[in-house]
């Protein structure tokens, strides 16, 4: 939708994403967090512009912040997966080389969090979309 794509777009020159990336923040209620994440996924999944101003806008310590969710909690559980399927698509991002993405994600200490939720899926064996999430990491 374009004129959904510039509103996001506008959303990000505004700065009303650092606005509502203080959302994400534990001191929320779920509920509050996961408006916050999905408010976060339509950014992550719009267009490579719209992502690279998300990121601009100090997104990724977001996703890697959605990481950190308590995976067990059925409700807080949507937001990590959530965060999974945001990074994935922060790594399609065609006009930058993947490794700068890298380079940014470590800084924010994605690496030993994301290791610690491959080990939590792959002992998963209540939910089906699992292998998703873990052929995603």
């Amino acid at each position: 939708n374009p004129r959904g794509t510039k509103f996001q777009q506008s959303i990000c020159t505004v700065g009303i994403i650092s606005l509502i990336v203080k959302f994400s923040s534990p001191r929320y209620p779920i509920r509050i967090r996961i408006h916050a994440s999905n408010f976060v996924r339509h950014f992550c999944y719009s267009n490579d512009y719209t992502r690279k101003m998300f990121i601009a806008c100090g997104g990724l310590p977001v996703l890697v912040r959605f990481l950190y969710e308590d995976y067990h909690g059925e409700r807080s559980r949507q937001i990590v997966l959530s965060s999974i399927d945001c990074i994935w698509n922060i790594f399609e991002i065609k006009s930058n080389p993947k490794n700068d993405f890298c380079r940014l994600f470590c800084k924010f200490g994605l690496l030993p969090r994301l290791a610690k939720m491959l080990y939590i899926l792959s002992q998963d064996t209540k939910h089906d979309d699992v292998e998703h999430y873990i052929d995603r990491i």
